[in-house]
């Protein structure tokens, strides 16, 4: 039992009585009030708070269990998805011109890198679960995010989630030498890479609705695979290709008109796609006393843990 729930000691960080144990962490300042975070972290140490019952100092109760290299897992796997495997081959059908190529990546990247940074200030600044709901939330209002958020359920992540799932499917059908479009239900008419995909979408949600932990352990694992065979590709390329020269490479021009770049382009953010992602689980993402106690400054209140 925490010292906070024990009447009998007094200490309730609550009300206007100083602990001695949370006085001690917070370095001789001020620790009335349980929504700073240093006395919020204290108590949830010593009372192993992990329900998600009581409200965090951002309002957030689910636990904090996600660490910096989980997190760090969440943007690599969601940004190498299957996008990266697929979208190459129909960008260069798109653009022909090969300086043209590259430069539509370079721009997709630093368009993926703004939004990231954007999303990072935001997300350190409203560090709840639910991500752009939030941010929309905060910025125009309860209607836009709720708005968004059925849009988001029903519409943006069925659709993302059926594309990521078929891709992987049928990816995944071709190592081993099946047909993915083989029809595996005949009285329906559902491929074979259609049931596999749903079959590994039950799975990633079966997988996560047993903890952040074990969901974490999974998205660590994927995240190990992806990389490593992006890795075996360039390597391959490396050991396998003609030959050519950077000079000979770039001097491979083709008329490329407007409407292609842009549908190219549209290709490119998709397979960019994913580094938004861990703001919609930022209510679960650990954070120090010192970033903390940061973030939180605008919300300290009279009788409670002031900064000096």
């Amino acid at each position: 039992m925490s010292a906070c729930h024990l009447k009998e000691k007094k200490t309730l960080c609550f009300g206007g009585e100083r602990n001695a144990s949370c006085a001690a962490l917070s370095s001789g300042r001020d620790c009335g009030n349980l929504r700073h975070p240093k006395c919020y972290l204290h108590v949830a140490k010593e009372d192993r708070l992990t329900e998600p019952t009581r409200p965090d100092p951002w309002g957030e109760r689910l636990p904090r269990r996600l660490g910096l290299w989980s997190a760090v897992a969440v943007v690599i796997g969601s940004t190498i998805g299957s996008g990266i495997f697929r979208t190459p081959a129909l960008v260069a059908q798109k653009i022909d011109d090969v300086p043209l190529f590259l430069l539509a990546w370079v721009i997709g990247g630093a368009v993926a890198i703004c939004g990231a940074l954007t999303y990072a200030e935001l997300a350190a600044k409203f560090p709840r679960s639910g991500g752009i709901y939030v941010f929309l939330r905060e910025a125009f209002g309860p209607l836009p995010a709720f708005l968004f958020g059925w849009a988001e359920l029903l519409i943006i992540r069925p659709g993302a989630y059926g594309a990521i799932g078929i891709t992987s499917s049928g990816y995944a059908l071709r190592a081993v030498g099946l047909d993915p479009e083989a029809i595996a239900m005949a009285g329906v008419g559902v491929r074979a890479d259609q049931l596999l995909g749903a079959a590994l979408i039950i799975l990633v949600a079966v997988v996560n609705y047993h903890g952040i932990r074990k969901g974490a352990v999974l998205q660590n694992l994927s995240t190990l695979f992806k990389v490593g065979a992006l890795a075996a590709l360039i390597l391959l390329g490396f050991a396998f290709g003609s030959g050519m020269g950077p000079g000979e490479m770039l001097s491979q021009h083709a008329s490329v008109a407007t409407s292609p770049f842009l549908l190219a382009m549209v290709s490119i953010l998709w397979a960019y796609d994913g580094w938004a992602d861990l703001a919609f689980v930022g209510g679960e993402v650990q954070r120090s006393p010192a970033q903390s106690s940061q973030s939180t400054l605008h919300r300290d209140r009279p009788g409670g843990c002031r900064s000096t």
